[in-house]
């Protein structure tokens, strides 16, 4: 309780700051210090922000998490939190992103996104509908997109570029941006987005009012404009504001704009972006910061809740059920994506019927029609493809259309036209335009050509190709062409080139830019060379003592050559594509590797700690040996925590074993473990219970008699100078009938045995820790 109020208590000493302080009394240096003199009084700096960031991440561990994606030009952390149940997995969930700051002068966003995650992660628990979503959604606060310029009080970061300006989407060069993600803060923020398939994002700004979604850059609506506008309509109603205004970026501004991350996100990932305006002042008093933020609150939540509305499921290998990276068209919109690691998708759509067609490189498409999207929740479709050798362009990165002004901007500009195989639809680069690609897949060197650029359209257009070694490159000319080309890596400017995974297509800009086909129409890219996709399985992974594990080649692309690492096992190595068995002679956990080569290019995978080999268990019952029938032994399994199979049907780690229901005789019993790495063993061992019928002992000198025998039911014993402890009768099958173990007079007593089954009993007395038999008859 101590550790709870002490926590809560400096949460609030760096969210409200300590008295008689604006600024953090921790500064490293008077750079630090100036920039915290520029924020406005009663907003939280940088460092604050950060330290409570930190302190959310440190104090609820199991909910939170923090991840850095880089640093600004002046060096800041540019990061965001995660929040959601089991945060430290990545599981198939809903995922929101709220982000704020891009503007660096405009302070309300990061506070209202650092108060947020604040009050989920001190809610959690307490306030049900709080946790609630924690429990089903991944929600992220990317807190400070542009945290020099917050410290500088500039909208621009520190090279002077307006960072909204800079994301890759129909990029035009505005906000002096210098090139497509030409910033460290708009890369970061790309890569969050990339990498985690966002269905909802909400970026926070201040300076106007409103809810804007795409597109800003043209006036013509997005293809989810009925969606995109029943949620921007939703945010609005679920505020606290009157009168909040909601519209299409290029018409509730009046103004259009190029290279906003809204856009970006629609554009290259087919998902729901937002800028909510949430004040006409940029910087309000901070009186009025709890204010703008219990404005925005409930609808945070609503789009929380919204976010796994519409349609969601998972795509998987029809053979193996592996998990794939695919891309789900709906109803002909934009695209969206599987998490890689899932293979979960999540679009939002409103109610109604829809038809969705899942494909992935590698892979035979499939569609399914007629699925009924309910007013709330989600309807799951799954989605099992066939292998297929088809390979193609998978997601636009960036684009740009050279115009020097898009107000009454018409022609059209489908991107997805360009992906998978070509269809006889195109996208038109425009005169001098270009267009990046991700193919998803690595396009190696092989023989001869490794892709082909296809243009649909009537007239050839010239373009020029590049490789790029990432995303925004470094790029290298492979080739021009004219109408549909094929290229080589091996044609590559400066010298062959391996493998690349994007390209960069430029039109040559020697055409008209008025009319119907402006520009290069691109189709589609297909691989001719099939990608080096490296890939094995295993006769098991999960072994028990000395094993042998068998190894499957399941990689694709045409390799020629093999190269397995085995470390720990025998023999270590192999070049063969199926190797030998390989034997794991200790216990222990060991990676397994395959590189493989067409001849000109490798890839290799690495599956780290693949093969666990386990301690064997012993199971010891003990010898076969010989038992009296009143006698019982204890038999014990050991292995605590393992599971049990006696063959007595018991399920416990131990039992008795006695003559009980079987009498004299011999009996078997054996049981079978399995411990917690499913590994097994098992024991067995023979017990034979016998009477000793013919011994007669002397008891203090005194022949011990009992009589009449046979008897009718009176039964007479005599024990001159002993004492009996006790007296008991056994049945042939080993039950005790009649027993008493009171001290009896020392010299006779009398046993009433009337009413007792005739037949064949056995008396059993006790005296001074000794124990004799004998037999009686009931006639």
């Amino acid at each position: 309780m101590r550790r709870v109020i002490f926590t809560f208590f400096f949460i609030l000493l760096i969210f409200y700051g300590l008295p008689g302080q604006n600024c953090s009394t921790n500064d490293k240096t008077r750079g630090d210090a100036i920039s915290k003199a520029l924020v406005p009084p009663g907003y939280k700096s940088y460092e604050q922000i950060v330290a409570l960031a930190d302190s959310l991440a440190t104090n609820f561990p199991s909910i939170c998490k923090k991840v850095i994606y880089g640093t600004s030009i002046g060096g800041r952390e540019l990061a965001a939190l995660k929040i959601s149940r089991n945060v430290g997995l990545n599981e198939p969930e809903p995922s929101i992103l709220f982000d704020g700051g891009i503007h660096g002068d405009e302070f309300l966003g990061p506070e209202i996104v650092i108060r947020f995650a604040k009050d989920l992660c001190t809610g959690y628990g307490s306030d049900t509908s709080l946790t609630n979503l924690i429990n089903t959604r991944a929600i992220w606060l990317y807190y400070m997109v542009n945290p020099d310029g917050t410290a500088n009080m500039t909208r621009d970061n520190s090279n002077g570029v307006d960072c909204n300006r800079d994301a890759g989407y129909m990029w035009n060069g505005e906000g002096n941006s210098t090139g497509a993600f030409s910033q460290n803060e708009t890369r970061a923020l790309r890569e969050c987005m990339i990498g985690n398939q966002f269905s909802v994002y909400i970026n926070f700004h201040a300076g106007n009012l409103g809810v804007i979604y795409p597109w800003s850059f043209r006036s013509d609506p997005t293809p989810d404009n009925i969606a995109i506008n029943q949620l921007a309509y939703t945010y609005s109603s679920a505020s606290g504001y009157t009168n909040f205004p909601y519209g299409q970026g290029y018409t509730i501004l009046g103004y259009y704009s190029t290279g906003s991350t809204k856009d970006f996100l629609y554009g290259t990932m087919g998902n729901m972006g937002f800028s909510v305006e949430v004040s006409t002042d940029k910087q309000p008093p901070s009186s009025q910061i709890i204010q703008y933020y219990d404005l925005n609150f409930p609808a945070m939540k609503e789009m929380i809740i919204r976010c796994g509305y519409g349609l969601e499921g998972v795509v998987t290998d029809s053979l193996s059920g592996k998990p794939l990276s695919a891309s789900i068209w709906v109803n002909g919109f934009y695209p969206v994506y599987t998490d890689p690691q899932n293979g979960d998708y999540h679009k939002y759509a409103v109610a109604g019927n829809y038809t969705i067609t899942a494909s992935a490189n590698g892979y035979k498409s499939k569609t399914i029609s007629n699925i009924g999207v309910p007013p709330t929740g989600s309807t799951v479709t799954n989605f099992q493809l066939v292998p297929e050798n088809e390979w193609a362009a998978y997601s636009v990165i960036s684009c740009q259309v050279p115009v020097t002004s898009f107000t009454g901007f018409t022609y059209p500009a489908y991107t997805p036209a360009v992906l998978g195989a070509p269809d006889g639809v195109s996208y038109s680069l425009w005169k001098s335009g270009w267009i990046v690609l991700d193919m998803k897949d690595t396009i190696f060197n092989g023989a001869g050509a490794d892709f082909r650029v296809v243009e649909g359209g009537n007239t050839p257009n010239g373009f020029s190709c590049y490789a790029g070694a990432g995303k925004d490159g470094p790029w290298t000319l492979v080739g021009t062409g004219t109408g549909t080309t094929e290229f080589d890596l091996s044609s590559a400017t400066g010298g062959a080139i391996s493998k690349t995974r994007y390209l960069k297509i430029i039109d040559d800009g020697d055409g008209p830019s008025t009319g119907s086909e402006l520009g290069f129409d691109l189709d589609a890219v297909e691989l001719i060379t099939q990608p080096l996709l490296v890939d094995f399985t295993a006769s098991g992974t999960n072994l028990c003592g000395d094993s042998m594990v068998t190894f499957t080649d399941q990689s694709r692309g045409n390799p020629v050559s093999w190269q397995w690492l085995f470390p720990g096992g025998n023999p270590s190595a192999s070049a063969l594509q199926d190797p030998p068995a390989i034997a794991y002679d200790s216990a222990g956990i060991y990676d397994v590797s395959l590189t493989i080569s067409n001849g000109i290019s490798s890839s290799t995978i690495v599956k780290k700690s693949f093969i666990s080999i386990n301690i064997q268990p012993v199971v010891n019952l003990g010898n076969d040996t010989t038992l009296n029938v009143a006698d019982s032994i204890l038999l014990d399994a050991g292995n605590p925590g393992s599971k049990y199979h006696w063959s007595t049907g018991d399920t416990t780690q131990a039992i008795y074993a006695d003559s009980s229901g079987v009498g004299a005789g011999t009996r078997n019993y054996s049981v079978m473990i399995t411990d917690e790495h499913n590994c097994i063993a098992s024991d067995s061992i023979r017990i034979t219970f016998s009477f000793p019928l013919t011994v007669k002992e002397k008891m203090c000198n005194a022949d011990f008699i009992f009589y009449p025998n046979p008897t009718d039911g009176l039964l007479h014993l005599v024990l001159p100078g002993s004492e009996i402890e006790s007296v008991r009768l056994i049945s042939p099958l080993g039950r005790t009938v009649y027993e008493q173990n009171s001290a009896l007079d020392e010299n006779c007593t009398s046993l009433n045995l009337t009413g007792y089954p005739k037949g064949l009993y056995f008396l059993e007395i006790e005296s001074r820790g000794k124990r004799y038999f004998e037999k009686v008859v009931l006639k």
